[in-house]
């Protein structure tokens, strides 16, 4: 495992912790209630090499489709979900991630 898978899968077991560890309402309150985590879609924007060769703008729509990753407001941070189903934490206590990424 690299570096970087490491850090990713221990984020992530640190995250689901956190979310184990909060104060869970008894069963008489949460009986009938639903619960949901609300996702919100990040567009992916790749800048192409001029050296590559064109894509086809199906091509493109697909392999932007394959990369857009989601994320989900909880306590301490943001859930962010691969569209394979990986899951990572990103510790934001209070919200100010906009979605974008640095540049």
């Amino acid at each position: 495992m690299n570096r970087a898978s490491l850090v990713v899968a221990s984020a992530a077991v640190g995250a689901a912790a956190a979310l184990l560890s909060t104060a869970l309402p008894s069963r008489a309150q949460s009986f009938g209630q639903k619960r949901e985590l609300k996702w919100e879609r990040l567009n992916v924007c790749i800048e192409f090499p001029p050296t590559m060769a064109p894509m086809a703008e199906s091509q493109r729509q697909e392999l932007l489709e394959r990369l857009a990753l989601h994320r989900s407001k909880v306590p301490g941070g943001w859930m962010v979900m691969t569209p394979r189903g990986g899951l990572a934490f990103y510790p934001d206590p209070q919200h100010t991630w906009d979605g974008n990424s640095l540049r």
